[in-house]
């Protein structure tokens, strides 16, 4: 398998590892909330967040940023999340319209995604969506402590749906653009 970046083995690399290290974390996380090891699962996820900052910094500081490493972070940002937030969802312990925001905001980026890579476009992360996922991410550590929504909890919940739309719409604006100038 190659890749515009050549050869398959360039591909293998750590940051690389680390993002697939994420895939199964999600289902470990998932298992272990689900056995009812609600702190286990909280480390799992806080281990999760710290592979997605270390595969962007080895991939920065090595030089190895790849189209597959491109395309599986922030589908394993967006799983993770997405993952976390149902299972908290299912126990009653978040509002169901965290999920669907999270959910409905991420269905819409990749469709936005999908389309602008048929037309061989790619539009970078902007510090907003960043941002968005460290405030869901936040919210979600936020509600192992509570195990309920709590007032801490329902502000980081209602910044992270802010940032998520802020998010989508500055995506949206950009896309606008690229696709406008041809």
């Amino acid at each position: 398998m190659t890749g515009s970046d050549g050869d398959w083995r360039e591909l293998v690399n750590l940051p690389n590892l680390l993002t697939a290290s994420r895939f199964v974390m999600i289902g470990v996380f998932l298992w272990l909330f689900f056995a009812g090891m609600y702190y286990h699962a909280l480390v799992m996820f806080a281990l999760a967040g710290a592979t997605d900052l270390l595969d962007g910094y080895f991939a920065r500081k090595r030089g190895q940023i790849t189209w597959l490493g491109k395309l599986l972070d922030p589908i394993a940002d967006k799983l993770m999340v997405c993952a976390a937030l149902a299972a908290l969802a299912i126990r009653g312990w978040s509002p169901w319209w965290l999920l669907i925001v999270a959910a409905v905001k991420e269905a819409l980026m990749m469709i936005g995604g999908l389309i602008l890579l048929r037309r061989k476009v790619v539009i970078q992360s902007v510090p907003i969506g960043k941002a968005a996922t460290v405030l869901f991410m936040l919210a979600i550590a936020a509600t192992f402590f509570h195990e309920r929504t709590h007032p801490i909890d329902f502000a980081l919940q209602c910044l992270a749906c802010a940032a998520a739309i802020a998010a989508l719409a500055r995506y949206a604006v950009l896309a606008w653009r690229v696709l406008k100038e041809g």
